[in-house]
């Protein structure tokens, strides 16, 4: 069956640039998709077997040069849509005012009711979204997640009306994490491992295989019954990184919110607990948990690490981490005297990645959350 160039360019500009909720395809940070995701979903649509080398053929032959393709990904071309990104920028995760009446009588709803409102108003902080909850007299207050950037993506507008606050006039359902069936939270912790080298403060990452693609991320996982989130930032590091050498928490980087969906298809809001690590005493030779996804362990300098993590709810803690290690180094180097922490400046027992040696980021996708 010959494949009809235009009507795959057609349906896949409409994927990418307006409706990828349709094709559940999951953008990363700058708009990325996996080629081979894309694929599936045009051809799916397009009711053929598509493989990627014709999907990838066919957006090289787009004559105006809409797609962009690069490392087995592909992203509309910048300008070619406002809606294939946020207009402006917006967290994973804001969070709804509301009563359990209105809650129960937005089910079935395609867009969330407006209740009399001229606007939903959503709010970057939590404990601001249930203080106006318990404002409303109208009933028992509660409180929605909802995930902000995946619904920007698809085209719902939001806009900025102060500090932490945004107004949207349509909301769909769909994007309301506790409207979904099987929805629950899952707290989970993990941090950064920082040692000192000759070059400076380092950031321990571990690289990921997911089935979205290859990231370098945090060791990170569920807070268990009985631990804190330190803990299991602890343990998490030394079991995900293959290390048995004692841990230190040495500094916090607050906690980061997103959605996600389990394997089976359950939605989940993860609230995930960051924190700065330090070894005590000489590090280990890593040993990564492969059956967990770790292919390996590698050091960065505190700007690459910048670049190389691309998970939304990481972008922030990481420059956090950046200006940590800039007043940390600045210490330093007022007392040169001082013994490094987690061994001498000259050990190296992993060496430090470069940059064009990291495969790229991709951000987390249904089902690729521990």
């Amino acid at each position: 069956m010959a494949i009809d160039s235009l009507r795959l360019r057609k349906t896949l500009a409409f994927l990418l640039r307006h409706r990828p909720d349709v094709g559940h395809l999951q953008a990363d940070a700058d708009g990325w998709y996996e080629l081979q995701a894309v694929a599936r979903s045009v051809g799916r649509l397009a009711h053929l077997q598509l493989g990627v080398e014709e999907l990838e053929r066919c957006a090289r032959g787009d004559p105006k040069g809409g797609f962009e393709i690069a490392e087995g990904r592909i992203r509309a071309a910048h300008g070619a849509s406002p809606k294939h990104r946020p207009r402006v920028p917006v967290p994973d995760i804001l969070y709804l005012p509301t009563t359990l009446a209105q809650l129960e009588g937005a089910r079935g709803c395609d867009l969330l009711p407006l209740a009399g409102r001229r606007a939903h108003k959503l709010f970057v902080h939590e404990q601001e979204a249930w203080f106006t909850a318990h404002r409303r007299p109208e009933g028992v207050p509660t409180v929605l997640h909802v995930e902000a950037v995946r619904a920007a993506r698809a085209g719902v507008t939001f806009r900025r009306q102060a500090a932490g606050l945004f107004t949207t006039v349509e909301l769909p359902t769909h994007f309301i994490l506790d409207l979904r069936k099987g929805f629950g939270i899952q707290a989970s912790a993990g941090g950064f491992l920082v040692r000192h080298a000759r070059s400076g403060v380092q950031v321990g990452l571990v690289r990921v295989r997911r089935r979205s693609g290859v990231t370098w991320e945090v060791a990170k996982g569920k807070v268990e019954v009985g631990e804190s989130p330190a803990q299991t930032a602890v343990r998490e590091l030394q079991e995900e990184m293959g290390i048995g050498t004692p841990l230190a928490v040495v500094g916090t980087l607050g906690v980061s919110h997103y959605g996600f969906s389990t394997p089976a298809g359950e939605p989940r809001l993860k609230v995930l607990h960051l924190f700065i690590l330090e070894p005590r005493g000489d590090l280990d030779p890593f040993d990564p948990a492969r059956p967990e996804g770790i292919e390996q362990v590698a050091f960065f300098d505190a700007d690459a690490a910048v670049r190389v993590v691309s998970h939304g709810s990481l972008r922030g803690p990481v420059r956090m981490l950046r200006r940590w290690i800039t007043a940390r180094e600045q210490a330093l180097a007022s007392r040169p005297e001082a013994p490094a922490a987690g061994g001498s400046r000259d050990e190296c027992p992993v060496p430090v990645a470069r940059l064009d040696d990291a495969a790229p980021g991709h951000a987390a996708t249904a089902g690729d959350e521990e």
